[in-house]
């Protein structure tokens, strides 16, 4: 090879390397172009969702400074149990009775001293019972909480067991209160609404719920059928517990029938596990002792 020839090899090598390097130079220029833009679209996101999460914040403090959410509820927790989740229950009861005394066709073959249940010889559908509940509230010194229970019953022992048969709206109700538990103590337990009485200790729901299928007219005259008002329950330990209501007059009802409202207090013991008292006083006005003073 000519002196010259080398010359012009090394030319064209010295050439083909500053293309090599001008190459490189200008890849490592457009992924640090790359690189800075990435950043900026990062610092951007980032700066955008700190001004969202400072909004919402603003949001916040203003809904539970107007009360329209509880403190807590911000954080992921459902603001009350009533407000997230419910339950569908209820319960048929059917039967066939045969009174052995055999009551005669002049009195429709009813017999004497029951209160349902008690045509002889009759297939009979005592009672269709539905309930709507939220999760009833727990006791709780801490916690503010909210339910509500409604139950509705037909059939025969409908008139009997319901608060009010014969008036508008009232005809298949047998319960409907808001329960509320207040963080105070131990937890102040409020109902308001129609409540089933505190003086009965079966609650008329016959062999579904109670030790006997049927009652008597005892269980109805020296108890009481559900009423409109308002009960205070609190419990000072696991041992001992008081419940305070203020209702309607003594089977009056949803609708009061004069003009005196019946008080209960109720004091619940259980001195151990398997072993309850409850001890209960009422003062109230009857709507028959109502009717004989104006007659």
């Amino acid at each position: 090879m000519t002196p010259k020839s080398r010359r012009n090899h090394r030319l064209v090598t010295a050439g083909a390397c500053l293309g090599v390097v001008a190459l490189g130079g200008v890849a490592k220029l457009q992924a640090q172009s790359a690189s800075t833009g990435d950043s900026q679209k990062i610092s951007q996101l980032e700066k955008e969702n700190q001004e969202l999460q400072k909004r919402l914040g603003t949001l916040e403090s203003m809904a539970q400074k107007n009360g329209l959410i509880p403190s807590g509820a911000a954080n992921g927790d459902p603001p009350v149990s009533a407000m997230s989740d419910f339950g569908i229950s209820g319960f048929v009861t059917f039967s066939y009775f045969h009174d052995t005394s055999e009551p005669p066709a002049s009195n429709g073959h009813i017999s004497p001293g029951y209160l349902w249940n008690r045509k002889n010889d009759n297939f009979t559908l005592n009672k269709v019972k539905l309930t709507f509940a939220s999760p009833p509230v727990v006791a709780s010194g801490d916690k503010f909480d909210v339910a509500y229970r409604a139950s509705f019953i037909a059939g025969q022992d409908a008139p009997i067991v319901n608060s009010g048969s014969g008036i508008i709206g009232f005809d298949w109700l047998r319960e409907a209160y808001i329960e509320m538990n207040v963080p105070i103590g131990t937890g102040l337990n409020v109902r308001a609404g129609e409540l089933i009485s505190l003086l009965n200790y079966e609650s008329g729901d016959g062999g579904a719920a109670n030790d006997n299928f049927s009652q008597g007219f005892q269980w109805f005259y020296t108890g009481n059928g559900p009423a409109a008002g308002i009960q205070l329950g609190y419990d000072f330990c696991e041992k001992v517990g008081v419940k305070l209501r203020v209702q309607n007059g003594l089977y009056a009802g949803p609708v009061d029938n004069n003009s005196s409202k019946t008080f209960i207090a109720a004091l619940d013991l259980k001195p151990m596990k398997d072993l309850w008292v409850n001890l209960l006083a009422f003062g109230g006005i009857a709507m028959w002792n109502v009717v004989s003073d104006s007659m």
